[in-house]
C-alpha cells in the first residue's frame, strides 16, 4: 500500500465504535473491520478517509466524486452509500469534522469545498486557493481547517469559510506537464531585499530571503486570473519565462510568455519601477512582442550599486533583449509630457543583428561600455555608445549557451560556454586564453569579485577566474542522483568574510535544484 502512489491511501477511525481501517491501491477499495471482512469497489481511487470515532468512511477518485459508508458492517446497511459530486479533477483529499456532519474536499480546482453530509446539494466553496489542495485537516475544536497546497503554502481557514492566514516560505513551482521548466526566470539578487527574485505562483514573482528563509513580498507580473487544469487537456498559464534588477534596485523588468501548441505566441516586455513612498514596484512600460519569436535574454546595463531613495530617476539605465527574430535590442528610458502620461517610458532605441544568424545570449561589460551578443556559435562585441560591431570571435561549430564578461583583473577577457566547451577570450589582443572540454549547464558571475562558477550537467561545480583553467574550488557531486541544478546567482554578503577562502569572503553562492530547494556555499 505504501507504494501504490496515492497520498492518502489508508485511513482507521470508528475508535469509539468497533475500529475499522479503509486503503485505496488503484482501482480497489478495502474496507475492513477486526474480523477481517473486506468490501471493494472497482473505480480509480485517489483517497480515503475514515472518521476517528464513528463507522464513516469516505473516499475519493479519479473522476472527482466521494463516496461515503456509513455503518459499512451493519447487516441491513451493507453496501449503503452516499455521492457527493463537484470536483471536475480527482479528489486529492477529504477531511471529516469531528461530529462528522461537515465534510471538506479538495482538488486541483483550487477551491476548498465544504459538504453537508446529510444533504449532498448543500455546499460552500472558498475559491482562488494559491495551488492544487493536497492536504486537509480540522481541528479538533471544530473551528479551524488547515489545507496544505501544491506551492509548499498552508492556509488556514475559519470554520464559516474565511481565510485566516497563510503560513508561506519558498514558493514551490507548479507545472502542469512533465515538460515544463521550473523556475525559468532563475535566480536574481534584489540588492533592496539582499534576497533572491525568482518564479513563484504562476505569472508571479517572489522576493525571498535566504537569511532569514521568508518570503518577503509578491509581484504579480502578468496580473491575469490563473487557470486551472481540465481533465482531458493540459491548460497553459502566461508565467515570467525572464528577469533582471538594475543595480541600484530602481527598475526591473520581466517577460512573460505563453507559448502553446495550436495558439498564437504571447510575448510582452514589462519594466517596472520600484516607488520608494509606496515600497512597492509599478509597472510603467508594457511592450507587447518585444521580438518575433521567444525572448532568450533580458538584463541591464551595470550602473552605480547606491539603492536610489528618490523617485527622480536618471536616464542612464539601459536594457538589452534577444529574441528568435534573430536580433537584439537596446532599450531606454526617455521623458515624455503628454495627454496622456507625464514621466519617464522606455522604448527601444536600437537593435542589431549578425549575418541572418540566430540569436542567443548576451552580457555587458563591467564598465557598461561593451555587448557580448551570441549569434550561433559566433560571439559579438559591440560599442554600447553607437551600437557598431568591434570583433567577432568563433571558436566552434557548436551554439553559445553562456557568456560571461570578466571583472575587475579579468574585465579584458570573456567567458563563453557551449554544450561541451568553456572557452575565455582575451579582447585585447582578440584570442583564445584557453579552453577545456565541460558539460556545462549554468555559468554565472559574482558581480564583486573575479571569480565564476561553472555547474555541470551530472551536478558538479567548479570557481575560476578567466585568468586560469585551473579551478580555485571543485566538487563533483553537490547534489544526489537523478536532481538537476536549475539555476545559480552570486549575493553579496552585506560585510566581508574574515576566511581564508578567497571567493566566499565577499558574496554567497545560491543555487536551486530540482527538487526545489535552495542550497548556499
Amino acid at each position: 500500500i505504501s507504494y501504490c502512489g496515492i497520498k492518502h491511501n489508508i485511513s482507521f477511525g470508528a475508535f469509539q465504535e468497533k475500529p475499522i481501517y479503509a486503503s485505496v491501491v488503484t482501482s480497489f477499495l478495502n474496507i475492513c473491520s477486526i474480523d477481517g471482512y473486506t468490501l471493494a469497489k472497482e473505480r480509480q481511487w485517489t483517497c480515503v478517509r475514515c472518521h476517528q470515532d464513528e463507522s464513516i468512511v469516505a473516499a475519493g477518485d479519479s473522476a472527482g466524486r466521494v463516496l461515503v459508508w456509513r455503518n459499512p458492517f451493519h447487516k441491513s446497511k451493507m453496501g449503503a452509500q452516499c455521492i457527493y459530486h463537484w470536483h471536475t479533477l480527482p479528489c486529492q483529499d477529504i477531511a471529516l469534522t469531528p461530529a462528522g456532519s461537515i465534510m471538506y474536499t479538495g482538488g486541483g480546482e483550487h477551491v476548498l469545498v465544504k459538504w453537508n453530509i446529510e444533504n449532498p446539494n448543500i455546499r460552500h466553496y472558498l475559491p482562488r486557493l494559491s495551488a492544487e489542495i493536497m492536504h486537509i485537516t480540522v481541528s479538533a475544536d471544530n473551528l479551524l481547517v488547515a489545507v496544505s497546497t501544491l506551492d509548499n503554502g498552508i492556509q488556514i481557514i475559519e470554520s464559516q469559510n474565511k481565510l485566516r492566514c497563510v503560513l508561506q516560505q519558498l514558493v514551490w513551482g507548479v507545472i502542469p506537464t512533465a515538460d515544463s521548466k521550473l523556475f525559468p526566470a532563475g535566480l536574481n539578487f534584489d540588492r533592496r531585499t539582499g534576497g533572491l527574485v525568482l518564479n513563484g505562483r504562476p505569472g508571479h514573482l517572489q522576493f525571498y530571503s535566504p537569511q532569514s528563509e521568508i518570503l518577503l513580498f509578491n509581484v504579480d507580473i502578468t496580473q491575469r486570473n490563473i487557470l486551472t487544469q481540465e481533465r482531458a487537456k493540459v491548460i497553459t498559464n502566461t508565467e515570467v519565462t525572464h528577469c533582471s534588477l538594475s543595480s541600484d534596485g530602481a527598475w526591473m523588468a520581466s517577460i512573460e510568455t505563453r507559448n502553446e501548441s495550436g495558439t498564437a505566441l504571447e510575448l510582452r516586455l514589462k519594466i517596472w519601477q520600484f516607488i520608494p513612498s509606496k515600497q512597492r514596484f509599478s509597472l510603467n512600460t508594457s511592450v507587447e512582442k518585444p521580438h518575433n519569436g521567444l525572448a532568450f535574454t533580458v538584463q541591464f546595463k551595470p550602473g552605480t550599486d547606491q539603492l536610489s531613495s528618490s523617485e527622480e530617476t536618471n536616464l542612464e539605465y539601459m536594457l538589452v533583449t534577444t529574441g528568435g527574430d534573430k536580433k537584439f535590442r537596446i532599450w531606454t528610458p526617455s521623458e515624455i509630457d503628454s495627454v496622456h502620461k507625464k514621466g519617464i517610458v522606455w522604448g527601444c532605441g536600437s537593435t542589431g543583428f549578425y549575418r541572418d544568424k540566430d540569436c542567443g545570449v548576451a552580457s555587458f561589460s563591467e564598465d557598461g561600455s561593451l555587448l557580448a551578443v551570441s549569434f550561433a556559435e559566433t560571439l559579438t562585441i559591440w560599442d554600447i555608445d553607437n551600437i557598431n560591431i568591434k570583433t567577432t570571435l568563433t571558436r566552434q561549430h557548436h551554439k553559445i549557451n553562456f557568456v560571461q564578461f570578466g571583472r575587475e583583473e579579468c574585465c579584458h577577457l570573456v567567458t563563453t560556454a557551449t554544450d561541451n566547451e568553456l572557452s575565455v577570450w582575451n579582447l585585447l589582443n582578440v584570442t583564445l586564453l584557453w579552453h577545456i572540454t565541460i558539460q556545462t549547464s549554468i555559468l554565472v558571475s559574482d558581480p564583486c569579485s573575479s571569480y565564476q562558477a561553472v555547474f555541470t550537467k551530472d551536478c558538479g561545480v567548479f570557481i575560476f577566474t578567466p585568468l586560469s583553467p585551473e579551478p580555485i574550488y571543485t566538487h563533483s557531486k553537490i547534489d544526489y542522483k537523478y536532481v538537476e541544478i536549475l539555476a545559480a546567482v552570486f549575493i553579496p554578503r552585506g560585510k566581508e568574510l574574515q576566511c581564508d577562502i578567497n571567493w566566499l569572503r565577499r558574496s554567497q553562492l545560491y543555487y536551486i535544484n530540482s527538487n526545489q530547494v535552495i542550497y548556499t556555499s
